[in-house]
């Protein structure tokens, strides 16, 4: 029997938890253009952001402090094309 409707859809779907962090540039505007992309994949939807929040960095090396945030993501997505995808929107 062919499944149809957005019922069918949402239950295709997971919802993934994604860290997103940097110090380079501007990492909150980094950021919410990557979380937009993310948005506008076919098959995901940015279901919640966190509060922006700021890191020590870590190690010898003198560099600013780290901007994160978590996101949820809906996505129907394997777990492979999803770290696929994040990997191609953080080199752009």
């Amino acid at each position: 029997m062919p499944r149809h409707g957005w019922i069918t859809m949402c239950a295709d779907k997971v919802r993934a938890a994604l860290g997103l962090g940097g110090n380079l540039g501007d990492p909150a505007q980094a950021m919410a253009r990557a979380l937009k992309m993310l948005d506008a994949e076919p098959q995901s939807r940015v279901a919640a952001v966190s509060r922006l929040y700021r890191t020590p960095p870590w190690g010898p090396v003198a560099q600013p402090p780290f901007v994160n945030c978590c996101a949820l993501v809906d996505t129907g997505l394997s777990a492979e094309a999803l770290m696929r995808f994040c990997l191609a929107v953080e080199k752009i």
